[in-house]
């Protein structure tokens, strides 16, 4: 139905025939041989059917509130001729076994602009759509599809498409439509029958029961249920085959609707076309949590659903319009991009580079149009001017995380965010897997045949590290390239991410968050993180990253001690292990031969000596050093000193939110911030201050400060001011309790100034 191959597969077993005369005495078969005919033919046969019987009876009998279809031919005695029955035949056979060929010539649509229905023609998104389920389909597989998308894509019109022509066709097919309530799913459903109608009377199935807002059964056997977001199940009234649910991030009881519900009563099979979509709403929620649970399954190989984004820009044909542009002409003639529009623009780029189907439709040397850069840019202004930039970065998105935006009020500005999301995408990371002794690395992490890239773009790594030699044996690593499709179809774990290898004349810092290795779902990631220390020419950058719940410290150091190794080439990096969850990582490291590792200082005693007085080896973090480091980062991050490359860390940044305690007296007290996850932001923070501790305590001076003098430096300066605002009272409900996990046990005071939402433009 929708790989050609497979098309051609089930139309190569037939043999088609006609009766002729049937039930008289000169009845006869006569077969044919089976033919695509053009759109233009078909539309001339449609029109020369419609001709011969009375249009007007049909067509006011259709709707469904009337009585039963009438088709009476104009001249009573009218008998179709062989060749009239031949072209039915066929079409009928063409249009079951070949998608595309009935979307071509069949499937009509309302227009948007004035609602006249017209045929319908694929737009980008739709043609990305049809090259997936051919994909799946050549795979023998279920077509199941999760779709994160900008507004008015076209996405439910596909999936719509799709479900009515597999019911048209397919005897005893059970298809379910839904959308978020009842009025909802009535207007998705008048859609779905007012398409069915205007197909040709001898190319389309009729209904003969149905239940108002309920249910439609047809002469084919076919069924179509209706469904609302505000069920607590779907599809447990029959055994379903088809299923299109359109705008999922407002269903009230998602998990019971479609994960217990959907899911476990539709079975898998190559008949199975389950297809979900919507416009993300709020970063955690169930369409936010699914997305992610499917990209990381997509990349395990223990899901067959498929998640799939379309950004805005892919809508070409109206973003802009005509008209838009015609109406800012003068402008647009003497318009000169941003630095921050240029950047979105090659943000896209990247996207398009390494999604394989966009790049398909796009081309690898895509660049965005100009018309394209100045609709954003002016509709991106517009959404600043009116306070609602969330709202347009929900339904115009570049990418997922822009999509999914926090219901709160995030600690960073949500400009320095998109320009942090920006920047990160300039530069896609370079991804391994670390091969090695099966006594050190579970093989389990090794990478698989399929992940592998085997491009011939990047060779293996190997690394030798011998720091102990010859008290303890060398262990000898591989860093074996793997793919990268982009960020949303990535899943990070167990995964090392470089976007820049080591040079000779940089100083490198490492950093560990560990964790308790016990799981997906259960434990939170370890993460290492590795930055190049910024001087007075350049910034601190992260360059490397790697993320995993599997692993406990035990397990941890041999990624370390290769990562380690690798930003090693004149000498060790400084490693900062965090130590509050024991030193058993830290001691392997020593074992390993690091010696280059963070020791404790109390900052407080006057003349202490670092080498001497150092009291403890690794990062402890508590009440001293949180805040430090915390206050560390977050200066760097406004003042735009250090470059962050990585997505889930932005993702971090974008999850952190405003706590405020209220007091009897109206105000508040214990301002803190609080989000889903930390590890990544700990990790970089704990990198970030064992780099420049003694350009914080001031014994050294500031690299930052001196690019200050830099007449050509394009750092941007900035300090927090007293912010002001309302008590946000949902917001102290919903974050209202005593968990102070996020921060590792302890209040967390920051000064007021942490909480300024000024930010810096370009």
């Amino acid at each position: 139905m929708y790989d050609p191959s497979i098309t051609q597969e089930f139309l190569s077993n037939l043999s088609p025939s006609i009766i002729v005369n049937a039930g008289k005495k000169n009845e006869k078969i006569v077969p044919f041989e089976l033919q695509e005919f053009p759109i233009k033919t078909c539309h001339e046969a449609i029109d020369h059917f419609n001709s011969i019987i009375d249009l007007d009876l049909y067509e006011s009998t259709c709707d469904k509130h009337k009585s039963k279809v009438k088709i009476e031919y104009k001249d009573p005695n009218y008998q179709l001729s062989e060749e009239e029955l031949i072209f039915i035949t066929n079409e009928q056979i063409m249009c079951k076994w070949s998608a595309k060929y009935w979307e071509e010539r069949y499937f009509k649509i309302q227009d948007g602009e004035d609602g006249a229905w017209i045929n319908y023609s694929p737009n980008i998104p739709q043609r990305v759509n049809d090259r997936i389920c051919a994909r799946l389909q050549k795979a023998r597989r279920a077509i199941r599809k999760l779709t994160v998308k900008a507004r008015q894509e076209g996405e439910t019109t596909w999936s719509q498409g799709k479900v009515l022509q597999r019911l048209n066709y397919f005897e005893d097919a059970a298809a379910l439509i839904a959308s978020k309530d009842s009025d909802s799913t009535g207007k998705m459903s008048k859609k779905f029958t007012d398409a069915l109608n205007k197909l040709p009377y001898w190319n389309r199935i009729f209904l003969t029961r149905f239940e108002t807002d309920s249910f439609y059964e047809y002469d084919n056997k076919a069924a179509l249920d209706l469904g609302y977001g505000t069920q607590a199940s779907l599809g447990r009234g029959r055994t379903l085959s088809l299923a299109h649910l359109s705008e999922v991030p407002f269903y009230k009881k998602p998990q019971e609707a479609i994960k217990d519900g959907l899911f476990k009563a539709m079975h898998e099979s190559i008949w199975t076309l389950q297809l979900l979509e919507g416009t993300a709403e709020i970063r955690g929620d169930f369409f936010h949590q699914l997305w992610l649970e499917i990209v990381a399954g997509m990349e395990q190989g223990i899901t067959s659903i498929v998640a799939v984004f379309h950004p805005w820009y892919m809508r070409t044909d109206i973003y802009p319009t005509t008209a838009w542009m015609q109406a800012r002409s003068n402008y647009y003639e003497s318009w000169t991009p941003s630095l921050e529009t240029i950047q979105h623009a090659n943000k896209a780029k990247r996207w398009v580079q390494t999604n394989p189907d966009a790049r398909a439709e796009f081309g690898s040397n895509w660049f965005m149009p100009r018309e394209q850069m100045f609709f954003y840019e002016l509709e991106k202004a517009e959404a600043k001017r009116t306070n609602s930039l969330q709202n347009f970065l929900k339904e115009m998105p570049s990418d997922p995380d822009e999509a999914f935006q926090n219901a709160g009020q995030s600690v960073y500005p949500i400009e320095l965010l998109i320009s942090l999301s920006d920047q990160a995408q300039q530069t896609n990371p370079e991804v391994y897997k670390l091969r090695g002794d099966s006594n050190e690395i579970d093989p389990l992490l090794f990478p698989t045949e399929d992940e592998i890239d085997y491009s011939g773009n990047r060779d293996i790594i190997k690394i030798r590290s011998n720091w102990a030699y010859p008290e303890i044996p060398f262990s000898d690593y591989e860093l074996v390239p793997v793919k990268f499709e982009g960020w949303d179809r990535f899943d990070p774990i167990n995964k090392i991410l470089i976007w820049e290898h080591p040079i000779n004349y940089a100083e490198y810092g490492l950093s560990v968050d560990p964790s308790e290795g016990l799981g997906r779902l259960v434990s939170d990631d370890a993460i290492i993180c590795l930055l190049k220390k910024g001087t007075q020419e350049y910034k601190d950058k992260q360059i490397c990253e790697f993320a995993s719940p599997e692993l406990p410290q035990r397990a941890l150091a041999p990624f370390v001690d290769v990562i380690g190794t690798y930003f090693s080439p004149k000498e060790q990096i400084l490693m900062a292990p965090e130590t509050n969850d024991g030193m058993e990582l830290l001691n392997d490291l020593i074992r390993r031969g690091w010696s280059n590792i963070y020791r404790g200082l109390d900052p407080t005693k006057l003349g202490q000596d670092i080498s001497a007085g150092a009291r403890k080896y690794g990062f402890d973090t508590n009440n001293r050093t949180r805040p430090e480091l915390i206050n560390a980062l977050n200066d760097f991050l406004i003042g735009n000193w250090i470059e962050i490359n990585s997505m889930p860390l932005i993702g971090e940044l974008k999850d952190l939110q405003k706590k405020r305690n209220l007091v009897k007296q109206l105000g508040y007290q214990n301002q803190k911030v609080q989000g889903k996850k930390d590890n990544r932001f700990m990790a970089i923070g704990i990198c970030l201050y064992a780099l420049h501790r003694n350009e914080f305590i001031g014994l050294q001076t500031r690299a930052w400060e001196q690019r200050i003098k830099n007449e050509n430096s394009k750092v941007t300066f900035a300090s927090f001011k007293e912010d002001t605002y309302e008590l946000d009272t949902e917001l102290n409900r919903k974050f209202g309790g005593e968990d102070d996990n996020w921060w590792k046990g302890e209040n967390v005071i920051l000064d007021d100034n942490y909480f300024n939402e000024d930010y810096p433009s370009n």
